[in-house]
């Protein structure tokens, strides 16, 4: 019986397990996430709202290394767990100024939109 030995079976083996935990770290991340965002902002038409927002960049950076023919290895599966971080970052302030605009009277056509990207601090 012939056995490989050596760094390279060690190194497939490590990039297909980096592979398969970063996709399940990535789905489970974003379940937590949608979570927490629906419970914190306690509208399903919001959290509607956001799931694609947020799943969009995801798919869009993935889907561009997989054209593009770069192999997900440790430092591209940290790509998406920034991505996702942005996105979610940017959509809860988006989506809490927007609730609070519409909580003080402001309409969703009128100045609720417009409103949503003014943050203090900016």
């Amino acid at each position: 019986m012939v056995r490989v030995a050596g760094y390279l079976p060690l190194y497939v083996r490590s990039i297909d397990y980096v592979v398969e935990s970063t996709l399940w770290g990535l789905g489970l991340a974003l379940v937590i996430v949608f979570l927490v965002m629906g419970i914190a902002l306690r509208s399903v038409g919001l959290l509607a709202a956001a799931v694609p927002v947020n799943l969009f960049p995801v798919v869009l950076v993935f889907g561009v290394l997989g054209w593009g023919g770069i192999p997900l290895d440790i430092a591209v599966a940290t790509i998406g767990a920034i991505v996702i971080g942005i996105a979610v970052d940017d959509t809860i302030h988006f989506l809490w100024a927007y609730r609070g605009a519409r909580a003080t009277g402001h309409t969703a056509e009128g100045q609720s939109q417009p409103r949503s990207g003014e943050q203090d601090g900016e």
